[in-house]
């Protein structure tokens, strides 16, 4: 990752979720982050202590990026000490997974704000209806929408529909406030819409598979896809069991595929693309 690409958003993940092996290998070299645990075990050997959440599965956190005594004030790890979120990189090291939080701020204390939200889908076409989701943390009590970033407040819902009717690329904020401090999340051109069958108009210059988002999910999904000139493809979704849930053609150009996974069962699927040039496959994680 160099220093001039956006960082994505950190994918909301269960503590269990780290350390099965049917899960955890889709998160490696990922910005994952948990939600309200418990410390478990403390400090030991370099750095690493553990944390666990609702899944009552602990897994690893490890100083991976700074020293927590090297910070001021230090941060000492204690026995029982809850944590409303920890946010890191996911590595394996030593035989093991573990997040590694980049700054202080990725460790998050019960009741400090901090805004976070994310969207669905993040592409289409006009007029489309967008989901929005507060993954805040805090004692919030107050939630303001700004979604064309113009200092309007559109919405005070905690998870706002929205339709955007304009094409365009679109910086969305959010504030969050607990009656007294507030805190604000920016998401720079974060929804793009596009007029209809611009999508196919664009005819890339490779054949490429991308990460669904989001990741995971419940229950729709965004699979991205390019399908260079002169090509087509058939992309497919399968269950645990290798069965084929979904099976589709497509032509050259761009595509948005969003799957309703309604009648599915939680679990982990993969989804293909083949075409003339290249197979590829990605995993993806419906939580229910």
């Amino acid at each position: 990752m160099s220093s001039s690409n956006t960082v994505p958003e950190p994918i909301i993940v269960q503590t269990a979720d780290l350390v099965e092996s049917a899960t955890v290998k889709q998160y490696e070299g990922c910005l994952v982050e948990v939600h309200d645990v418990v410390v478990t075990k403390e400090q030991i050997n370099y750095g690493q202590w553990y944390v666990a959440d609702v899944s009552a599965t602990p897994c690893q956190v490890d100083d991976g990026f700074f020293y927590l005594d090297s910070v001021t004030p230090p941060i000492v790890i204690t026995l029982g000490m809850e944590w409303a979120v920890v946010r890191g990189c996911l590595d394996f090291s030593y035989n093991e997974y573990g997040i590694n939080p980049r700054t202080p701020d990725d460790l998050i204390e019960p009741g400090r704000l901090n805004a976070n939200f994310t969207a669905d889908p993040l592409t289409g076409i006009a007029p489309l209806q967008f989901q929005f989701t507060d993954a805040s943390s805090g004692n919030i009590t107050n939630w303001e929408w700004d979604f064309q970033n113009d200092g309007i407040i559109d919405s005070y819902i905690q998870n706002p529909l929205h339709i955007y009717s304009e094409t365009g690329v679109y910086t969305v904020s959010l504030t969050i406030t607990d009656g007294t401090n507030e805190d604000t999340e920016i998401n720079d051109d974060y929804i793009e819409v596009t007029e209809t069958g611009t999508e196919h108009k664009i005819i890339p210059v490779e054949t490429k598979l991308y990460q669904n988002h989001p990741n995971p999910f419940n229950p729709v999904t965004t699979i991205q896809f390019d399908i260079k000139e002169n090509e087509s493809g058939v992309l497919s979704i399968f269950n645990v069991k290798g069965q084929i849930v979904v099976s589709q053609s497509f032509n050259s150009g761009r595509h948005n595929y969003l799957w309703n996974a309604q009648n599915c069962s939680s679990g982990v699927y993969s989804y293909k693309l083949q075409t003339e040039s290249i197979i590829e496959t990605k995993k993806m994680l419906l939580l229910k």
